[in-house]
């Protein structure tokens, strides 16, 4: 079996795991991600003609060739996203192209190493992605990314990070746009809770495990790892019995210790206050339909609060939350008055309508690339898609996507900021040399909920 026809039938049979495999900046090329992405659909190792370079460790490069694996490997990128896309009927013909980019890679480094291949020490051989330094903040901040309480260092005293999620009918691009954030804190050692909040108007929805599954599917997509029990309701919380401890979710975190933070903060609550911090910056429409919301829906917030406030006491350690950033007033309450600065929260962007209001999740339908390209111009629909879908994973990636032909001068201008390049200082996004549409083919596979 040739090369080709050994690659077609490993691929056929699954999705593919959406990663570069060259970093520029320490010049080494990750073949065993590539193995593993290739191992992932059936099992099979990679020998061969690919053998002739080790596939376990990661490797470095000759520096000369660096610009010709940028290009190639931002390819390979952008077909795997393409490809799981498709319906499996529809991938032959960008599977074999897909297979081709990967061989290009390989013979180019084979034909340009001239023996200066190195091989790195087992302490080296960790991917780029789970050796983020202490910059991921001050990127975050740079990027406009709102934070409450955060440590300077996220690679120290890691405890948990806390993805508060309301239940609703189907999972939405909100949710796969805080899964991006979650992967960058998840690969600085920080450990996955998710808090479903099954409080609301959706409680008695019939498909509850099926907006879970969902869930699930979403933080898998990002190759997070969590523990069987990381995924609960609030309900399941509360319900915990003290005298079954060592069945609780989380150590000493028991449904009597939850009510009395409960307490200790709806107490110093004035009620006028806690209207406005529920209301945010909704319109009027959607303020009146909160009004009309049963009590236990709309204390939804306040029993989270509490919950999140005895897993910060009872672990002994620092927690982030991920919130919108329209929730920013209400979590301010929480870490200014129940969690002694071990509490910190990050927010994604607020996604906002043309008036400048917030756009409630469940009403941003993009239901296909047509209907993305069509929506660029709402709000802040497309800073808020380039930063959750490109600039985040461009923390770990430090690729320039291949839609963006703007000059590597222009780059450099901006410390490679793309939002400020793009949206805020430069404005260049309307450039001619700014591929939108093959933005939106890009960003559209990554954000779709349904993927």
């Amino acid at each position: 079996m040739n090369m080709m026809n050994f690659f077609w039938n490993i691929f056929t049979g699954g999705k593919l795991k959406c990663q570069y495999y060259f970093d520029n900046t320490e010049k080494t090329i990750n073949f065993p991600s590539m193995n593993t992405n290739i191992s992932i659909v059936k099992g099979v190792d990679i020998t061969g003609e690919l053998g002739k370079i080790s596939t376990k460790n990661r490797i470095t490069v000759p520096s000369g060739i660096s610009d010709k694996l940028i290009q190639l490997d931002q390819n390979q990128y952008n077909l795997a996203v393409a490809i799981n896309a498709l319906p499996k009927n529809e991938r032959s013909c960008e599977i074999k192209k897909y297979i081709q980019v990967l061989l290009d890679i390989h013979d180019l480094v084979s034909k340009n190493s001239n023996g200066s291949i190195k091989t790195l020490s087992p302490i080296d051989n960790i991917s780029t992605s789970n050796n983020i330094d202490s910059n991921l903040k001050k990127y975050l901040d740079d990027r406009h990314f709102k934070s409450t309480a955060l440590p300077d260092n996220l690679n120290l005293n890691q405890g948990y990070v806390i993805w508060p999620v309301a239940l609703l009918t189907k999972t939405t691009y909100i949710h796969k746009a805080q899964s991006q954030l979650i992967k960058l804190l998840t690969d600085c050692g920080w450990k996955l809770l998710v808090v479903i909040g099954d409080c609301g108007k959706n409680s008695n929805i019939k498909d509850q495990v099926g907006f879970i599954n969902g869930i699930k599917k979403i933080i898998e997509s990002q190759n997070i790892s969590f523990e069987s029990n990381a995924i609960a309701r609030i309900s399941d919380y509360y319900e915990q019995d003290d005298m079954s401890d060592n069945k609780n979710l989380i150590s000493d975190v028991t449904g009597t210790k939850i009510l009395k933070s409960f307490h200790n903060i709806s107490e110093g609550l004035v009620w006028n206050k806690f209207d406005s911090l529920i209301k945010k910056n909704y319109d009027d429409p959607k303020k009146t339909l909160i009004n009309n919301r049963s009590v236990l829906n709309n204390i939804q917030p306040l029993l989270t609060w509490a919950l999140v406030a005895t897993i910060v006491k009872e672990s002994k350690s620092k927690a982030i939350v991920i919130a919108g950033e329209d929730e920013q007033e209400q979590w301010d309450y929480v870490t200014n008055n129940h969690t002694n600065n071990n509490l910190g929260v990050i927010y994604i962007h607020e996604l906002k309508k043309e008036d400048n209001k917030t756009m409630d999740q469940e009403d941003l339908l993009i239901r296909n690339t047509q209907e993305m390209r069509s929506k660029l111009q709402v709000g802040n629909m497309a800073e808020w898609l380039y930063t959750h879908f490109v600039e985040l994973p461009k923390f770990t990636t430090k690729g320039k996507p291949a839609f963006c032909k703007i000059s590597d001068d222009n780059c450099k201008q901006y410390n490679d900021n793309c939002i400020n390049c793009l949206f805020r200082t430069g404005q260049h996004f309307q450039d001619v040399h700014f591929d939108k549409d093959g933005f939106v083919d890009a960003v559209y596979p990554l954000s779709n909920p349904a993927n």
